[in-house]
């Protein structure tokens, strides 16, 4: 993350900008947008977050889902998807 890169919370009610990098793990925001935080989604659109899709949690409810009786999953999605 850099200076300039936007922070979104909330699914879009709030809305910071990136001041400067503190280190690896932290960062100084400035609210451009913000209010009483309640939810606690964090979107950061310009940054490459090197994180898997899928969690080791979401990979065992999945083979989990896939091993039961043929037909019982129709359709299997996945949000904010990256890249192929």
């Amino acid at each position: 993350m850099k200076p300039g890169d936007p922070v979104i919370l909330a699914e879009g009610k709030f809305k910071l900008e990136i001041i400067r990098t503190l280190n690896e793990f932290e960062v100084e925001c400035k609210v451009i947008r913000g209010g009483l935080l309640k939810k606690r989604g964090i979107n950061l659109p310009l940054t490459d977050l090197n994180v898997p899709a899928l969690s080791d949690e979401d990979r065992k409810f999945l083979s989990l889902l896939l091993a039961g009786d043929e037909g019982c999953v129709d359709t299997i999605a996945l949000s904010f998807v990256r890249n192929k």
